[in-house]
């Protein structure tokens, strides 16, 4: 690609997810901190940040705690604390535990006290050390002072020798230099750069759900399991059941004087079987509320 001396190029990412911010995050940051190498424009389909369900706990391990702190601005990475609580001292494992179908343990991690997420981030990458942070919240906190086109769902690109068009659903087109897709496992941007690139299906399915209990359930579970902060059970049939959670309330008002029932915590389930058992799911990527007509599996 030939441009002349004084051309700015310009980037396009496809797709406000953590993943596409990060990258917005970390050009401004490290390519355009003291001169503007690159203009760089960002687009999701949705129509607002609040459109679709943001998702679930997610763990983070030194890797991506170390990213975030490399990509971020400064006064967003000492912000990091609000969207991923320091942990409670002495009070939360951040491992992991093991156990069979009728929750004998099996095994655990070592177990770890970590007093921030900075902490974290001086680990090596190899260590199995892991914190969980809100991925609403923490996608929250990156879009702030980013210009988002919202509503454009890009459906596929042109390209030449010195620009590429991205192509979107509500038949407009944008010029830029560059074109990174950040959308997903669906990327009609991969599907076209690579179309002999196939999914490979594991047979897998894994339904996930956020619940939340009140104080007395969230301490009979930490009697059952103590306090490690992922819980991973497997069933007879090869099926798993894991947990994620914070010991951290959801409401930010507790008092000594609050009763246990109006305290809360975010708990998020994961469970994996095999997708042979399905039978009659009907289930709406779009929609986080679907219809299971009949749902059976083995029993165990």
């Amino acid at each position: 690609m030939s441009t002349p001396n004084n051309h700015i190029p310009t980037i396009l990412i496809i797709g406000a997810g953590p993943g596409g911010l990060l990258l917005y995050h970390g050009i401004q940051k490290h390519l355009n901190k003291n001169v503007k190498k690159f203009y760089v424009k960002i687009f999701e389909r949705d129509i607002g940040p609040q459109d679709r369900w943001q998702g679930y706990n997610i763990g983070l391990h030194p890797n991506g705690v170390k990213s975030l702190i490399s990509c971020l601005s400064e006064s967003l990475v000492s912000r990091l604390p609000e969207v991923i609580p320091n942990p409670i001292h002495e009070n939360e494992y951040h491992g992991r535990i093991y156990c069979d179908h009728k929750g004998t343990e099996i095994s655990r991690s070592t177990s770890l006290y970590l007093k921030s997420l900075f902490e974290l981030a001086t680990m090596p990458t190899y260590s199995t050390a892991s914190i969980i942070s809100y991925r609403n919240r923490l996608r929250d906190l990156m879009l702030e002072g980013v210009d988002i086109q919202w509503g454009k769902k890009c459906i596929g690109y042109d390209e030449s020798d010195n620009e590429v068009w991205a192509i979107f659903q509500d038949g407009t087109r944008v010029r830029g230099d560059i074109l990174i897709g950040c959308d997903g496992i669906n990327s009609p941007i991969r599907k076209q750069k690579l179309p002999r690139l196939q999914l490979f299906d594991y047979g897998i399915t894994q339904v996930l759900i956020d619940v939340a209990p009140n104080k007395k359930l969230m301490d009979r579970i930490i009697a059952l399991n103590g306090n490690f902060l992922v819980h991973k059970t497997f069933g007879q049939d090869g099926d798993t059941t894991a947990s994620m959670m914070r010991l951290i309330p959801i409401e930010n008002n507790i008092t000594e004087n609050t009763p246990d029932d109006q305290i809360h915590y975010r708990i998020t389930l994961i469970y994996t079987y095999y997708t042979y058992w399905d039978k009659n799911i009907n289930v709406d990527d779009n929609n986080p509320r679907f219809n299971c007509t009949s749902f059976t599996t083995k029993k165990g």
